[in-house]
C-alpha cells in the first residue's frame, strides 16, 4: 500500500517538474536575451553562434530554475491530489501526510545535491565559454550605425563621416571618406554629395555607392628635401563611384579562455574559498601599509619627545625652529605651541602654509586609501557571494518543497494557474530578499554568512509552520472562500469596464 502510494506521489511530481523546469529555463533565457539584446542585434551572427549562446545561457540559469521548479511541481502535484480527494482518502486510511511526503523529501534532497554539483562544476565551465563568446562578439564591429556629424571608425583603415540621413530611405548626404590603409595617412580623400552604404550578406564587404563627388589623392614622391618637392596630386570628378571595402574586423576571433578563467564566476567552491583567503591576506597587507603611512605621517620623534605630528601646524612650527636654531640655543618648552611663539612673522606664515599643504596631502592620501580599500572589500564580497550562492540555491530546492507541498495540500487546487501564481510570488519574495542581502554585503552592512542565508532563515519558519498545519490537519484559512471572492471581484470589474467602454463608443 505504502509503496503504491509513493509511486503515485512520484508520478504526480515528476511530470509537472519536467514541464515547469523547461518553462523556467525558457523564461530565464528570455531575461538573458533582454540583457544582451543590444550587443547581439546587428552583428550578423551565424546560427551556430546563437545556438551556442543560448545553450551556455540555459546551463547558467539551471541553479536558479531548479528551486522554483521543485516548489511549483510539488504545489501542482499535491493540489491535484487534493482536488481529486486523494489526500482525504489517504488521511482517512490512517496514513500520515509526512509519509506521503517522504519519497519527495528524498527526491528534493537529491535534486539539491545535483543542483550544487551543477553550480559547482558545470556552471563555471559554461560561464567561461559564455563570457569568452560574448567577448568575441563584442570585439566584432557593430552594424555600421553611421550618425550624422560623427566620424565613424568602425571600418578598419577608413574614417567615414556624413552630415545627414534621409529618414525615408537609405540615402545619406555630404560624404567624407578618409583612406588610412597605406602608410601615408590622409593622402586619399573622397567627397560626395550623396550616397548609400550597405554590407554584403556574407558580412565581408562594405559597398558605398557615391554620387556627384571628387576623389583627391596625393602622390608620394621620394624627395627628402622639402624645398625641391613638387607635391603632385590627382583629382577625379565622378557622377557615380562605387567603393568596395573589405571588412576584416567582422570576422569572429576565438579568444583564449585563460583570459577569463580567474574570474569568480568561473571558479568552483573550493577554488573560491582559496581565492577568498588569498584576497583577505592581500587586503590586510594593504590595510597595514596604509596604517603605517598614516602612523609615520602623524608621529614624529627626533630628539625631542614633545614633537607630535597629530597637530600638523605645530609640527611644522617645531620643525622650522629645529632646523634654524642651533640645538644649544633651542628653548626648553613644555609643548609645541611655545615653540611657535619663538618664530618671527615670516616663519609663522611659512609654517602655516606648509602645515596646510601637508594636511591637504594627507587628506588626499586618506581618500585614495579609503577608495582602494573599499574596492578591495567589494571584490572580496563578490567572491563570497558567488561562494555562498552555490549552497543557498541548493538548499532552496529542499526548502521550497516544504513550502510548495503544504500549500498544495491546503489549497487543493490543481492545474497550472493558481500554483504558478503562488510559486512565482513566493520565489520573487525569496529572490528579492536574497538580492537585498547581497547588496547589504557589498555595502558592508552584513557579513556574507548572514546576508546570503537571510532569505533561507526567513523561509525556514514559514515552511515549518506550513508542514505543522498540514500534519495536524488544521486549517489556516478558507482558500475556497478567498478564491471565490477574487473571482467575483474580477468578474464585476470586467463587466463594469465593458459597460463603460460601450457608453464611450456610443
Amino acid at each position: 500500500m505504502i509503496k503504491k502510494l509513493h509511486v503515485l506521489t512520484l508520478k504526480s511530481f515528476i511530470a509537472p517538474f519536467i514541464a515547469t523546469f523547461i518553462v523556467a529555463i525558457f523564461v530565464l533565457i528570455l531575461q538573458f536575451l533582454w540583457l544582451y539584446v543590444d550587443e547581439l542585434v546587428g552583428k550578423g551572427l551565424e546560427a551556430w553562434v546563437i545556438i551556442k549562446l543560448l545553450f551556455y545561457a540555459s546551463v547558467q540559469v539551471v541553479p536558479l530554475a531548479m528551486p522554483i521548479s521543485v516548489m511549483l511541481s510539488s504545489m501542482m502535484a499535491f493540489g491535484n491530489m487534493g482536488e481529486n480527494h486523494e489526500l482525504i482518502a489517504i488521511k482517512s486510511s490512517g496514513i500520515s501526510i509526512i509519509k506521503v511526503y517522504r519519497p519527495l523529501i528524498i527526491l528534493s534532497a537529491l535534486l539539491g545535491l545535483l543542483n550544487f554539483y551543477f553550480a559547482d562544476t558545470v556552471v563555471p565551465a559554461a560561464n567561461l565559454k559564455l563570457q569568452t563568446l560574448l567577448f568575441d562578439i563584442r570585439q566584432r564591429h557593430p552594424a555600421l550605425n553611421f550618425q550624422p556629424g560623427i566620424f565613424n571608425y568602425d571600418v578598419e583603415g577608413y574614417v567615414i563621416r556624413i552630415s545627414k540621413k534621409n529618414p525615408h530611405n537609405d540615402m545619406m548626404y555630404n560624404f567624407l571618406i578618409y583612406d588610412h590603409k597605406n602608410a601615408f595617412a590622409n593622402n586619399r580623400l573622397i567627397t560626395a554629395d550623396s550616397g548609400t552604404l550597405r554590407v554584403t550578406d556574407d558580412m565581408k564587404y562594405l559597398v558605398a555607392d557615391l554620387y556627384n563627388g571628387y576623389q583627391y589623392e596625393e602622390i608620394h614622391e621620394d624627395q627628402p628635401d622639402p624645398a625641391l618637392r613638387k607635391y603632385p596630386h590627382r583629382e577625379d570628378k565622378f557622377s557615380h563611384y562605387r567603393v568596395i571595402i573589405k571588412l576584416q574586423g567582422f570576422q569572429m576571433r576565438q579568444t583564449d579562455e585563460r583570459l577569463f578563467r580567474s574570474n569568480y564566476q568561473m571558479l568552483s567552491a573550493r577554488r573560491l574559498r582559496q581565492k577568498i583567503d588569498s584576497l583577505k591576506i592581500a587586503y590586510e597587507r594593504r590595510k597595514k601599509f596604509y596604517e603605517d603611512i598614516i602612523l609615520n605621517n602623524y608621529m614624529f620623534v627626533k630628539g625631542l619627545k614633545l614633537y607630535s605630528r597629530r597637530d600638523t601646524f605645530n609640527y611644522y612650527a617645531a620643525m622650522k625652529i629645529w632646523y634654524q636654531i642651533p640645538p644649544k640655543k633651542l628653548p626648553i618648552v613644555t609643548n609645541t605651541d611655545s615653540l611657535y611663539q619663538h618664530m618671527d612673522i615670516t616663519s609663522k606664515q611659512e609654517a602655516i602654509t606648509r602645515a596646510l599643504n601637508f594636511a591637504n596631502r594627507i587628506i588626499s592620501q586618506l581618500k585614495m586609501a579609503k577608495i582602494d580599500l573599499k574596492s578591495k572589500q567589494v571584490w572580496i564580497a563578490k567572491h563570497e557571494i558567488a561562494y555562498y550562492r552555490k549552497y543557498t540555491f541548493s538548499v532552496a530546492c529542499f526548502l521550497f518543497f516544504f513550502i510548495g507541498a503544504p500549500i498544495g495540500s491546503i489549497i487543493r487546487k490543481g492545474g497550472f494557474g493558481f500554483p504558478a501564481i503562488a510559486s512565482v510570488s513566493i520565489f520573487l519574495l525569496y529572490y528579492i530578499i536574497s538580492i537585498s542581502g547581497e547588496n547589504l554585503i557589498l555595502q558592508g552592512g552584513l557579513k556574507p554568512e548572514i546576508g546570503m542565508w537571510l532569505s533561507t532563515f526567513i523561509f525556514i519558519p514559514i515552511g515549518a509552520y506550513l508542514v505543522y498545519k498540514v500534519a495536524t490537519d488544521k486549517v489556516i484559512t478558507n482558500f475556497d472562500y478567498i478564491m471565490t471572492k477574487i473571482q467575483t471581484f474580477l468578474k464585476r470589474a470586467f463587466s463594469y469596464s465593458k459597460r463603460k467602454f460601450k457608453k464611450i463608443n456610443k
